[in-house]
């Protein structure tokens, strides 16, 4: 009994002890990788080994999983070392055997198993995808092979001929060909043809072609074949280019014994002579001058516009019903009366005040204007200074064919006035005379009287029939 007692108390203390060790910060070991625990009041404090860091020295090297493709991280000692699975390799694993890019030409590289696999795009083809149809130098005779789409071809040296250049070609003036059962022709030249085994220049003429004939008599005779499809026995095709007929380097082509001109712009015509030019564009005396593809027109003064179609009347700057006309390189205004001044501006009808030198009376002048029957006088006016005494030189150019519309022009002094056709009237005869009808009036008198008459007849019935009443 006194034994189990003891035993009991034993235990008890023991477990007490063991309550008292976990309640101690540093006995769960909270440090890990070897850190050391120390006890800070109710708390603990890691000191870590290195190269491992953090409260707990629960971070390393490995902790960010730097190994790639599955590979294997470990403590290397203050850095990271990675065991990397097949066929991978680098210190992260990073690194493939596509990743050096083995294939060529565009190739696409892809792992397989612990190496890689190229697909090749056409026409390359190898490991790598390092060969193509010329890698092996299929061209004989130093022959330039180059690459044609998914296959090759031959650039072959003026002696041979073939797909790989393994024919030789003994043809002066012509040109060799393969044919399909892989023979040898010679084939002349445009303006050649074949005299015996050789082309022969046939001087038949510009885009002629000749041809040999044997004959046992006469031996081998030439015949000319022309462009028209004519054949000529020993006689030369006529060539209408000959003579270089096509002007401002246009470029002649023979239609048969005709020739047809390509023009350059901006030349047209037969001949190509004709240009934007020809039929001189530019008016009142202006030069034209090709431009490019175009043309331009130098004016005379006092012209402009682009066909020098404009001049100082285009807008017609006479007042009042004024005709403007050119005297050299001005203008003159031709003024309906009573207007005058440059620009015919000034009416001679109202009172002028001017200033005496004599008194200081003021003194009024009225110009009267003067009126015919069927015209008026008009001044003449010039758009410089100019005296108004006589007519100018140049007024007597007012009088033309669009100056009195429906009349005649007459100059009187230093006025014009048209003499208006009848039934016109008007300054210029513009205006045509209303004239009132007879027809309508004879027409009223005759119904007038019609209904006169009519009147005085029923009258006359009515009075007959009232004296039978009687």
């Amino acid at each position: 009994m006194p034994f189990i007692v003891s035993m009991e108390l034993s235990g008890k203390r023991e477990e007490q002890e063991i309550l008292k060790m976990l309640k101690r910060p540093c006995s769960s070991n909270p440090c890990q990788n070897g850190g050391n625990c120390t006890v800070e009041g109710k708390n603990f404090k890691c000191d870590c080994k290195s190269p491992f860091i953090g409260g707990n020295c629960e971070i390393g090297p490995c902790s960010s999983n730097p190994c790639q493709n599955g590979g294997t991280c470990s403590v290397d000692g203050q850095n990271f070392k990675c065991s990397c699975k097949k066929p991978f390799t680098g210190n992260m694993c990073e690194t493939d055997p596509c990743t050096s890019s083995p294939c060529l030409n565009k190739g696409k590289c892809t792992v397989n198993g612990n190496s890689f696999k190229c697909a090749c795009q056409g026409p390359f083809f190898g490991n790598r995808c390092e060969n193509d149809p010329c890698s092996f130098n299929p061209c004989h005779n130093d022959g330039k092979c180059k690459i044609t789409g998914n296959t090759y071809s031959c650039d072959c040296p003026e002696a041979y001929v073939g797909e790989r250049c393994q024919h030789g070609c003994d043809c002066k003036n012509g040109k060799c060909r393969v044919t399909s059962d892989d023979h040898v022709l010679c084939e002349c030249l445009p303006e050649y043809g074949k005299k015996s085994d050789d082309c022969e220049p046939c001087d038949c003429g510009t885009g002629a072609n000749c041809t040999w004939e044997s004959d046992i008599f006469f031996g081998n005779t030439k015949y000319c074949l022309c462009p028209d499809g004519s054949k000529l026995k020993e006689q030369h095709c006529e060539d209408p280019c000959n003579s270089n007929p096509c002007l401002n380097n246009g470029k002649c082509k023979a239609e048969g014994k005709i020739f047809k001109c390509e023009c350059r712009p901006p030349y047209a015509g037969r001949m190509c002579k004709d240009d934007l030019c020809t039929k001189n564009p530019c008016q009142n005396g202006g030069i034209c001058k090709i431009n490019g593809t175009s043309f331009e027109c130098k004016c005379e003064i006092p012209y402009t516009g682009k066909l020098c179609e404009k001049d100082l009347c285009t807008i017609n700057p006479c007042q009042n019903g004024g005709i403007c006309r050119l005297n050299g390189t001005s203008f003159l205004c031709y003024c309906r009366a009573p207007y005058s001044g440059k620009l015919c501006e000034l009416n001679m009808e109202i009172s002028t005040v001017m200033t005496s030198t004599d008194s200081s009376t003021l003194k009024t002048t009225t110009f009267p204007s003067t009126v015919y029957e069927t015209s008026s006088l008009i001044n003449v006016t010039e758009s410089s200074n100019m005296t108004t005494t006589g007519l100018p030189s140049t007024a007597k150019d007012v009088c033309n064919d669009d100056t009195c519309i429906h009349g005649k022009c007459e100059v009187i002094g230093q006025y014009y006035r048209c003499r208006c056709d009848e039934g016109f009237i008007g300054f210029r005869c513009e205006d045509k005379v209303q004239t009132i009808s007879d027809k309508p009036v004879v027409w009223q008198l005759i119904q007038t009287s019609i209904l006169f008459s009519i009147l005085i007849l029923l009258s006359g019935m009515f009075c007959f029939i009232l004296r039978r009443k009687k």
